[in-house]
């Protein structure tokens, strides 16, 4: 038995030269768009704090912000654990790339409708002056019920 080291270069060699350079390009979009994913749902994680804090101030109740961003972030945490059970038959039937194609696509799909949806209310990206003269308010992010 060979080294881990060794054996992962024999697999290596097996692929052509085109192959490995898709591998490579496939296995940096995938981590690009796992990048981008996660720093969209930061800012989705933002803009609902921040949405939940203005929705106390209008109604003048304590915020519950935290309470409710712990929510989402739960809910996050179980549809990526769903889905990552439900991808397994997915790649017994389909190709791998097959279902990984699909599952990127639904994916922009899904953070595109949510830019659609914040741009078709009326939000917008904050002015730099914005804060200083505007203390408490949100009105950048639109007009939608919260």
């Amino acid at each position: 038995m060979g080294s881990g080291k060794s054996r992962f270069m024999q697999t290596w060699r097996l692929f052509s030269v085109t192959e490995k350079r898709n591998i490579i390009i496939y296995i940096i979009g995938l981590m690009l768009y796992k990048f981008g994913l996660e720093a969209f749902n930061g800012s989705i994680v933002t803009l609902a704090t921040n949405r939940y804090d203005e929705d106390a101030l209008r109604r003048g109740i304590s915020s519950n912000a935290f309470e409710r961003v712990g929510l989402l972030s739960g809910l996050n945490q179980a549809f990526q654990c769903i889905g990552s059970i439900l991808v397994a038959p997915f790649t017994r039937r389909w190709s791998t790339r097959t279902v990984v194609s699909i599952s990127i696509f639904c994916f922009a799909l899904f953070s595109s409708i949510l830019l659609i949806l914040d741009a078709a209310t009326g939000g917008h990206i904050k002015p730099l002056n914005f804060v200083p003269t505007h203390n408490a308010t949100y009105s950048y992010y639109g007009k939608y019920n919260t």
